[in-house]
């Protein structure tokens, strides 16, 4: 009997909580009972959480895998690929969706969409003209959808950033605030005085092993981890939240890679807790400097640093904090 391989895709993780998966499983576990098919289940192909608006899924995901393996014979010519619907597949522009179904019929396979149960192959995309129309107006359909998606996302986002002065765009800030019900920032006391004392330190000339292991030894503790490092107060330091200001980013695909855009900085977006100029005067103070080099040069990596920590502050080990006085 001829064999049937399952191609799940959606486009965000969210996905993964509802019923999408198991929908587009059940599915296909279906069509093959009725069809007499074979489904294998050792080579489902699944794109969880990759989008095919952007075209991610052929160009990189399991979708390409698939296809690669039909053209080296892992996959025997006349095997099934079931998808839920063609705009699994590609929702990307008409002419580049339709290269993506015909790559995979070339190859020899026989693409179901389980939705209709209808089939596309080599010789219907042929043969029948209303096969291909068909298939070329669901994939506009479905380019039309996620087009207009990313519009409105993109006009969402300009709407928050024109109130951003007033409202807050996003809940996530930095450890020494918290949005309140009001939608306003409000400082955290405790650890906005850790901050504090890291750029006064760092001001008088302390390295960032001498800041963390004070910030240690006084039981100031950072988020999410038991002890201040050379990373973390270098980080903090490096923030230009704490003296207020924000860059927000866009997620943008250029040549089939997502990548962080900065948009423009907004000043004052959250309350300030130490002056632009302490800011100014401690990052110049530490041009050049990064974590794992002292006085510009590169020191030996510590291949111990995240297991050994000092006995009397608790602070994690490193060559750097070894090599100060």
């Amino acid at each position: 009997m001829p064999k049937a391989y399952s191609y799940l895709r959606f486009s965000t993780p969210e996905q993964l909580k509802g019923d999408s998966m198991n929908r587009q499983s059940t599915l296909a576990v279906d069509y093959c009972r009725q069809h007499g098919l074979v489904l294998d289940t050792e080579l489902t192909y699944q794109d969880l959480g990759v989008s095919a608006f952007r075209g991610r899924n052929a160009e990189t995901g399991r979708l390409a895998d698939f296809l690669e393996a039909v053209e080296v014979g892992l996959i025997p010519q006349g095997s099934y690929l079931l998808v839920e619907s063609l705009d699994r597949v590609s929702r990307q522009a008409a002419r580049r969706a339709l290269k993506v179904l015909e790559s995979i019929c070339d190859a020899g396979a026989t693409v179901v969409t389980l939705l209709d149960g209808k089939q596309y192959t080599r010789e219907s995309l042929d043969t029948d003209p209303m096969s291909l129309i068909m298939s070329i107006l669901i994939f506009i359909r479905a380019n039309e959808e996620s087009t207009m998606k990313s519009r409105r996302l993109s006009a969402a986002w300009s709407s928050k950033r024109a109130s951003a002065g007033t409202k807050a765009l996003t809940a996530m800030g930095p450890h020494w605030l918290k949005l309140n019900p009001q939608g306003t920032w409000e400082v955290l006391e405790g650890p906005a005085a850790a901050v504090r004392h890291m750029f006064a330190r760092a001001a008088a000339g302390a390295s960032y092993s001498t800041i963390a292991a004070e910030l240690n030894q006084q039981g100031l503790k950072p988020p999410r981890a038991d002890s201040w490092s050379v990373w973390s107060v270098s980080k903090t330091i490096k923030s230009e939240s704490t003296y207020g200001a924000y860059t927000p980013h866009l997620k943008e695909y250029r040549e089939g890679k997502q990548v962080r855009v900065p948009l423009d900085t907004i000043p004052d977006y959250y309350p300030a807790i130490i002056s632009k100029d302490l800011f100014d005067q401690v990052r110049a103070q530490n041009q050049g400097h990064v974590k794992g080099t002292k006085g510009g040069r590169r020191s030996a990596v510590n291949i111990f640093g995240s297991l050994s920590v000092c006995a009397a502050c608790g602070s994690a080990m490193s060559i750097y904090t070894l090599n100060q006085k």
